[in-house]
């Protein structure tokens, strides 16, 4: 089964290594002499700092551009008419258009470009019900795709490794008493689907317990998820899926299809959902 077959490849900015890049790397190294080897180290060591670097200056989930001082940019909502148009730049991409004239992305002078209709349509939505002033607080889309354009390749990869720290207490591998039955009929689709997928065993842990990921099977993932070659756009919603549902599964089984997301909301809120009903 191949991951993220249906999704646009096109603009700029995917994961650095694929599958059969690796394979490639692999048998370039093997015909290096040991100085060759020790400058390409000296390079990848640069590359892993400046990959620290983003970390410490950038948002992992980008979310953040709306948060800045709205006094200094509020812009007045001057439009009558919002809708859609394809880009004329990246053909199957989308513009979200006011009278006539392309949006820019937040806090970016280059126009918001979107990866399909229905999020360009999403967008739109999100334009169409402001009021006097932009509110972006109340346009998590928009805000999420502006921050998209602003990841540089470099800054995928912390980004997966980032969706990795949700994998060792993954919330899909937990069950509360009382409840286990209906949250096994409810999480059995995601937790068969990711075996499949990746090829490792779910953890299923009743009440409090530790879920004793392997190593092993920490390193598939990673490697499964950086050769899935995510473009901006999706890593960034992978990686906000996975910060409000504290689930790399639930975020990769939305991404795929595999859940629905009012199931995804049941599957997040069972626990929450049942201590409400017996204590409150």
């Amino acid at each position: 089964e191949k991951l993220l077959k249906s999704m646009p490849s096109d603009p700029k900015v995917h994961a650095e290594l694929s599958t059969s890049e690796l394979e490639r790397k692999i048998e370039e190294w093997s015909k290096m002499s040991p100085a060759e080897l020790d400058a390409l180290y000296k390079q990848y060591e640069l590359a892993e700092e400046q990959e620290s670097r983003v970390l410490q200056e950038d948002s992992v989930m980008q979310m953040d551009v709306s948060l800045k001082n709205r006094s200094a940019s509020a812009v007045k909502v001057f439009w009558k008419d919002v809708s859609i148009k394809e880009s004329q730049s990246n053909p199957g991409w989308y513009n979200v258009v006011v009278d006539g004239r392309p949006v820019k992305a937040f806090e970016s002078t280059k126009p918001l470009l979107l990866p399909s209709r229905d999020y360009a349509l999403a967008c739109a939505v999100e334009y169409a019900e402001q009021e006097q002033f932009i509110n972006k607080l109340v346009m998590p889309l928009t805000d999420m795709a502006s921050g998209s354009a602003m990841v540089a390749p470099n800054a995928i990869v912390p980004r997966i490794d980032y969706l990795m720290s949700f994998f060792q207490n993954d919330n899909c591998y937990f069950r509360a008493i009382g409840i286990e039955a209906k949250q096994d009929e409810l999480i059995a689709p995601v937790s068969e689907w990711f075996e499949r997928v990746f090829d490792v065993k779910v953890p299923r842990i009743v009440g409090i317990g530790h879920p004793n990921v392997s190593p092993m099977d920490a390193a598939k993932v990673r490697e499964s998820l950086i050769a899935s070659n995510f473009n901006q756009y999706q890593i960034v919603a992978l990686c906000v899926v996975a910060q409000f549902t504290a689930s790399l599964m639930l975020s990769l089984s939305i991404m795929h299809g595999v859940v629905d997301l009012p199931t995804a909301l049941k599957i997040n809120r069972a626990e929450e959902g049942h201590n409400i009903d017996t204590q409150g």
